[in-house]
């Protein structure tokens, strides 16, 4: 028997049906996700949310989102891109379930290759955000983040013509933004 088959009989043995417990789990791991110090208590919850949406065949796309975004805030980037680029993915062939927020996934996945160096995929995925292959509009705080994201890039891989058209537009479209007096200086 598989850790996920025990894990649902567990659940079916307590009488309380499986997606209950999958919305029980994930109150309770957002909530250690949205404390900073919680990261490492959060990781085990976030296994569980996913096979027990696995199980379900329920949200798996949140599962393996919840648990990129978890490892990715621990510095795990390696297994965090494995499960980030499944929601990517899964957005992409359609099969994404509407509880997925898609844009923020594409930011840390950009911030995985970041990390592993792998700035080819970073710039192409914050691209992707950018010419509409995503649910993000322009007015989405996901966008903004992206564009300046993109900006600082270019700036720092030397493309200066390039980072100023980005952080240039980032700066007109989001005048209110805390960022853009560093924005102008990149």
């Amino acid at each position: 028997e598989s850790r996920t088959e025990a894990l649902a009989a567990q659940i079916e043995a307590t009488g309380v049906p499986i997606a209950e417990g999958r919305e029980l789990l994930e109150t309770q791991l957002q909530d250690r996700l949205a404390v900073e110090g919680e990261l490492t208590a959060a990781l085990p919850l976030a296994k569980e949310f996913l096979a027990i949406s696995q199980v379900a065949n329920l949200g798996v796309e949140l599962g393996n989102c919840m648990m990129g975004i978890n490892l990715s805030a621990m510095g795990q980037f390696q297994p965090a891109h494995g499960h980030l680029l499944e929601v990517v993915e899964s957005f992409r062939r359609g099969t994404q379930t509407p509880a997925v927020i898609f844009g923020v996934d594409e930011l840390v996945l950009a911030h995985c290759y970041l990390a592993l160096n792998r700035t080819d995929d970073a710039r192409k995925t914050l691209e992707r955000v950018l010419t509409g292959e995503s649910l993000l509009q322009p007015d989405a705080n996901d966008y903004r983040d992206a564009l300046i994201e993109l900006g600082r890039l270019h700036h720092d891989q030397g493309q200066f013509v390039s980072a100023i058209e980005r952080l240039s537009e980032a700066m007109e479209r989001y005048p209110d933004d805390p960022r853009s007096a560093e924005t102008r200086y990149l």
